[in-house]
């Protein structure tokens, strides 16, 4: 194998578990998946402007106490990237975008389904523009 090909098979290889902007179609801009990266960070994975995005941070956007971790933003997302450290919290993640998630092969470790009301929100976590441009990576 030369090393293009062997570049071609990686991205190729990632590329099958992956979820696509194409593959949301009919899913409304906002959270896609919220979770428990634990240690006070959180996961918050949306679509939103065309775009997959994928943030990690610490800190609560009510408290104004925000710290970017980690930052993407893409036509797609790998499953891998969609797996939490800890958990995802069912009532903050959308239905379809999680069964895709399943349907790919991604394991998901949800935190228990309580009956606590949950107001509906398009975006449950904090989103790039929650941080100054500062405390981006």
């Amino acid at each position: 194998m030369t090393p293009e090909q062997f570049k071609e098979y990686k991205s190729a290889a990632s590329l099958e578990t992956a979820i696509s902007v194409e593959d949301l179609k009919g899913i409304p801009e906002g959270t896609l998946l919220w979770g428990v990266m634990g240690s006070g960070t959180t996961l918050h994975i949306y679509l939103a402007d065309g775009k997959i995005h994928r943030v990690v941070y610490y800190g609560f956007p009510h408290l104004n106490n925000l710290e970017l971790i980690e930052a993407e933003s893409s036509s797609f997302i790998t499953v891998e990237d969609c797996q939490p450290r800890r958990r995802i919290c069912p009532k903050r993640t959308n239905f379809e975008f999680v069964i895709l998630l399943k349907r790919l092969g991604g394991f998901i470790r949800f935190l228990p389904y309580d009956e606590v009301e949950v107001e509906q929100e398009a975006f449950y976590g904090a989103v790039l523009e929650d941080f100054s441009e500062a405390n981006q990576p």
